[in-house]
Formats: C-alpha cells, structure tokens, sequence
C-alpha cells in the first residue's frame, strides 16, 4: 500500500516466537509440568524425556536460560533426539543467538528430515536476515511437509511480494486465511494487495475480515476507509475515518478525510469543522482550502467559498480549476467581472477546457449577455461535443430569446446525453409546457423526479401543467409534495388555495392563503385571492382590506379594482364602488363588465 496519505505505521506484530515441539504442549498448567518434571528428573538424574519437557515448559514461561540449560543436559543423555536440537534453536532464536539456533535447526534436521518446525523455524531466522531465498527454500519445505502451516504460507506470500510476484502471493495468502480464519495479517496484506490494484470492493471485504477481528487496526481501518470512499460509501468511509481518530487524534491526515466524507454526505458545516482542523496538520494545505471553499460554496456562502479557494491559490497560482471554482463563487455573488476575470485566466492557463467555456457562458447569461454566453456554450460543444450541459445552457438561451424550435432542440440533446440528470429532463419538460405540448412536460417532469424526488420546484411545475389539464387532484398532490419538500414555497400554497377556492371551499382556501402570504406578503395576487376568500364567507370588510391591500402593492392589478368594485355593490355602497370602477377602465379601457357597471350606477 502506498505512503502517500501519511498514515503513520500502526501495524506493529511482535517479535515471532520460535516453534517448539513439545509432548504435551497443549498442558494448561506449565508450574505442573515443571514440578512434575523435577520429580522425575530426581528420580532419575538420567531421563533425557524429562529434561526435554521441563525445558520445554521453562521455554513456554520465558524462563529461557533454565530452558537451555535443560535441553542441553537431554542432548547430553540423548545425543541423536532432533526436537530437542530444534528446541535448543528456538531458545538460542530468542535469546538471540542466531548462529547457534541455526546450527541447532540444521542439526534437527539432518536427524530428522522430515521436522516441519525446524525447516518453519530456519525460514524465519533467515527472513529476519533478509536473506530471502533460504527463507523461500525452507518455508516451501515446511509447506510441503505440513502443509497446514498458516504461518508459512503466509511468509511465502510475503517473499512473493517482494519479488513482485503478487498474484502468487495473492494465492499464499488465501491459502493462510483458508487455514487459519483469524489471520488478520494475512486479511491485512490481501486487503492492501487489491486496493494497489485499484479492485476497491474486493479491499474492502478483507480490510473488513482484519477490523471485524481486532476493530483497532489502525491501518486497516484507514485504508478500509479509502476504499469506501473510492466506492462513494463515504457514510462508511466516515466511520472508519472516525475509528482512526480515536484511536491516532494525531494523526496527520484523518480529519482532512473526515471532512471530504462529510463533504460528500453534504454535511457541509461538519465537513467545514474537520476540514479546519485538519488545516496545518497536513502537508497538502492546498487540497484542504480547496475543499474548503467547496463546502461553502455548497452552502451557499460564495464569499467564504472564494476566499478560502484564493488561499488553495496561493499555493499553486497556475492551477486553472482554482481559478473556474473562484470564479463560479464570484458569478454566484453577482460579482460578474471578477468572475470573468478568473474564468478568463484559467482558459489562458487551459485554453481547451470545454467546461470552464461552459461556465463562462453561464456568467453572460447572467448579465444576459446571450450573444456572448452562446459563443462560449458553442465552443463548449465543440472541444466536447457530449457535454450535456452545455446543450442545456444553449436551449436556455435559446428559451430567453423565445427561438423555441432551437430551445427544444437543444434541450432533447441534452436530455439524450444525460439521462440520469435530474434538472436537463426538468428542463426539457418545461420547455415541452412553454410549448403547449402538456403530454411530453408532463413525461420529462415525472423523469426529472424519479431522478431525484426531493426536487420542489419540479413537483411544483409538474402540479401547474395537471392544473392546466384539470386534473386538479394531481395538482393539488404535486403542490403539496413541492411544499413538504419546500415549506417556504408561497407559490405552491397559492395554486392550492386558488384550487380551494374553484371547489367553492372558502376556509381551506383562505387557511392556505393566509400561510402563503405570510411567506410572500408583497404578492398582490395573494392578498387578491384572500380578498376573494373573504368575499365567498360573505365578510365584506376583510375581504375590501385585502383587496386593497392588493391595489396598494399594485395599483394596476385589474382584477382587485373589479372585486372591490363587486363587493361595494352587494354591499349597495353604491357610491364606493364607483373609483375602483373607474380605475378598472383606465387599466383596461374596453373592459364591458365595468362598462356597463358604472352605466347603471350613474342613471
């Protein structure tokens, strides 16, 4: 695994014991063996067994100058026993000792060759040495006479991978964790052996093994991360981030990640958080401020965004995604020709970046500059002729400048090229409602929100194209989805009450008025239907106070002039009703209702 993310190395295994056989090795009381042992020996100064197995047990309590004493005194007595001659090595080994032990090994084994713990245990003295070509040749010779040896198949995989050998090491190592199923090293080596290879998904299920065995593994657990967040599991990714943390809190490059998982869950001020503190406790400050001004401007805070993507800048002045990031933030900030001037300086910097063209253009849009913004989407097209967005932003255009037949040309373009794109199906249907053509609005906006359901407006613009179907049902659920997803959506509470009102149904309709207007208290149109409402439940005197209320935030709104007009005569103030008349004429002089309204009132 690579040393770029600068975690420090946490994977410390101890110092490898040497196999010792032992003929009861498996005793669960060593002070009884020994004392056994001790009692046979004083019986018999001369039973070579007994010193081998009091050895063997000092050797288990680490007692090891007792141990060697001891399987000196049986090879003594019985000079031709190759397990003591492998036991005296695994003491020499740990003492170390190591030219005896590998005296002691060979010596086993020429009294015994076919000794698996001996070949295992001369593999490891010469793995420890370097000298990885003696440790190949005996840990194989192991394997093939024990060929359930773990250990050994683990070591081969790691020779393998220093000779670059990895798919046999690959095989060692599933051999290894074949055998013995908690081999967290082994889980550990495969893990990193495939994320090397970039194969993600299968890193992650052996970094799994390792942390499901010992969930403080720290390196596991870092690199279990990466992979899911390679996988775009950041949700996981975070959690495995965060076990770091508790366990390194110095570590140098954790909560850098923490915060790019958080920025990719959209958490956005938790990923502002972690970023700040991961600032000067990584080498790469740059990436951090980038990220940075990523988070901010994903939280709509574009002055915050552009200082801290001008820090990222200061790091690399030549870097031309900066420069596009800084000026998007400054486009979004209305400041457009600080946002042309960065735009412009990363096309100098990359001249053939199709998207930086694209986002220029979006800039004029802005300012609706057409002209230009479509010199910039056209040249967008033509470095990369797939990119959707820019087909998008043309149609757009195309929509402002009312060329409708090249709007929607554009629009089923983009549409084609991006499929899954939730706001280019938005796009298209709406200019398919532009055109009348309600059956397609109405396929492309049910596209849009199967892409992403949580789209308010979408759901909004879906319930306005029923409505003019009247299917007013449909309407009414689109409207209410877009303000569950959107409560500060006036418009939509509007179209409600409005549908409220056509069913006659005056105290639901001026419930979700009032609610609308209290969002939007400078609509005129809904101070006007309030009017209406009250007008329904036959209370003039509210309904009069909205109506003006309305006139009063526009004074040329005909339809308020003429309700108002209405009322003062089922009211039969007849004499009030007369300015609101006449202002209804001076708005629309052919008006015949009025017309012929104030003739009668004037006889």
């Amino acid at each position: 695994m690579a040393d770029e993310h600068l975690l420090e190395n946490a994977l410390v295994v101890s110092n490898e014991k040497a196999v010792v056989n032992f003929s009861r090795k498996n005793t669960l009381d060593l002070e009884q063996e020994v004392s056994t042992n001790k009692k046979l020996i004083h019986q018999n100064e001369d039973d070579a067994t007994a010193y081998y197995n009091l050895g063997s047990a000092y050797f288990y309590q680490k007692r090891y100058n007792h141990a060697l004493a001891c399987f000196k005194k049986s090879i003594k007595l019985r000079p031709d026993y190759a397990n003591t001659h492998n036991n005296l090595g695994a003491v020499y080994q740990q003492i170390g000792k190591e030219h005896q032990a590998i005296q002691a090994y060979e010596k086993a084994i020429r009294l015994s060759p076919d000794l698996p713990n001996s070949y295992y245990n001369l593999g490891s003295l010469f793995y420890r040495k370097d000298n990885f070509d003696k440790a190949f040749e005996n840990y194989a010779k192991t394997i093939e006479l024990d060929p359930e040896q773990a250990m050994a198949q683990y070591r081969l995989g790691r020779i393998y991978e220093k000779r670059d050998q990895i798919d046999q090491a690959t095989s060692c190592y599933q051999q290894a964790v074949e055998l013995k199923q908690t081999f967290i090293q082994a889980y550990e080596r495969l893990g990193g052996i495939y994320y090397d290879q970039q194969e993600f998904e299968q890193a992650s299920k052996y970094f799994t093994q390792a942390t499901t065995l010992n969930p403080d593994l720290v390196k596991a657990q870092y690199y279990l991360g990466l992979c899911y967040h390679f996988l775009g599991q950041y949700n996981e990714a975070k959690e495995a981030y965060e076990h770091v943390k508790r366990l390194r809190p110095n570590n140098k490059s954790v909560n850098y990640y923490i915060g790019i998982a958080n920025l990719e869950i959209a958490d956005y001020n938790a990923a502002i958080n972690t970023l700040q503190e991961s600032l000067g406790r990584t080498d790469d400050n740059l990436q951090v401020y980038f990220r940075l001004g990523m988070a901010n401007y994903h939280k709509k805070d574009y002055s915050s965004a552009a200082r801290h993507f001008e820090h990222a800048l200061s790091f690399n002045v030549n870097n031309h995604i900066i420069h596009n990031n800084i000026a998007a933030s400054y486009g979004q900030s209305k400041s457009y020709e600080k946002a042309i001037e960065h735009y412009e300086k990363s096309l100098s910097l990359n001249p053939n970046d199709a998207v930086t063209h694209n986002n220029i253009g979006a800039t004029y849009q802005m300012e609706d500059k057409f002209e230009e913004a479509l010199e910039h989407y056209k040249k967008a097209i033509e470095l990369d002729p797939e990119l959707a967005s820019a087909h998008n932003n043309i149609g757009l255009v195309y929509m402002k400048m009312a060329i409708f037949d090249a709007a929607l040309e554009s629009h089923q373009r983009a549409a084609t090229l991006a499929p899954n794109k939730a706001k280019i199906q938005a796009d298209l249907g709406l200019v398919y409602h532009v055109l009348t053509d309600f059956d397609q609005s109405i396929i492309y906006y049910k596209k849009a929100i199967e892409i992403d359901p949580e789209d308010a407006q979408t759901h909004y613009n879906l319930g306005i194209v029923y409505e003019l179907q009247k299917e007013y049902e449909l309407a009414t659920e689109q409207y209410q989805e877009s303000i569950s997803l959107d409560p500060s959506n006036s418009d939509a509470r509007y179209k409600i009450g409005v549908l409220y009102l056509r069913k006659n149904d005056a105290d639901n309709a001026l419930e979700m008025l009032e609610r609308a207007v209290a969002i939007d208290q400078n609509s005129h149109e809904i101070h006007h239907k309030i009017g209406v409402a009250y007008r329904m439940k036959n209370q003039p005197a509210q309904a009069i106070k909205a109506l003006q209320k309305s006139t009063q935030l526009n004074p040329k709104y005909l339809e308020a002039h003429y309700d108002h007009a209405m009322i003062q005569i089922d009211t039969k103030n007849y004499q009030l009703a007369l300015e609101p008349l006449r202002q209804v004429l001076q708005i629309e002089p052919n008006h015949a209702e009025a017309k012929r309204q104030l003739a009668m009132l004037s006889q």
